[in-house]
C-alpha cells in the first residue's frame, strides 16, 4: 500500500473522499482543511492508512466515537489472482 496514497477524487456536492488505501490520515486531513472539510474522526496517530484503519478496525480518538471505518461508504478490491470486487454499504442491508 505504500505506492498507492493518492487522494483520487472529492465530491463536495454529494460530501465524499475517494482515496488510495495508503493514504494516511494526516494527508487526507490536510487535503480536506484546505477544501474547509473535515471527517468526523481520525486516527490518533499521523501515519495510519486509511486501508490499514478498515482492514483493522482501527478506533479513532474519543470515547464515543465509532471506528474509522464507520465512514467508509463503499470500496474496491482487486485480489491477488485479478479477481475485483466493488461493495457498497448501501447494497448490504
Amino acid at each position: 500500500m505504500t505506492e498507492m496514497t493518492e487522494i483520487i477524487d472529492l465530491n463536495e456536492e454529494e460530501m465524499y473522499v475517494k482515496v488510495e488505501p495508503g493514504c494516511t490520515y494526516a494527508k487526507l486531513g490536510i487535503y480536506l482543511d484546505k477544501h474547509g472539510l473535515a471527517l468526523s474522526n481520525y486516527a490518533s496517530l499521523p501515519h495510519i492508512t486509511i486501508g490499514g484503519a478498515i482492514s483493522t478496525s482501527t478506533h479513532g480518538s474519543g470515547y464515543h466515537n465509532q471506528i474509522l471505518a464507520s465512514s467508509v461508504i463503499s470500496f474496491e478490491m482487486l485480489y491477488l489472482c485479478a479477481k475485483y470486487s466493488w461493495l457498497s454499504l448501501s447494497s448490504i442491508s
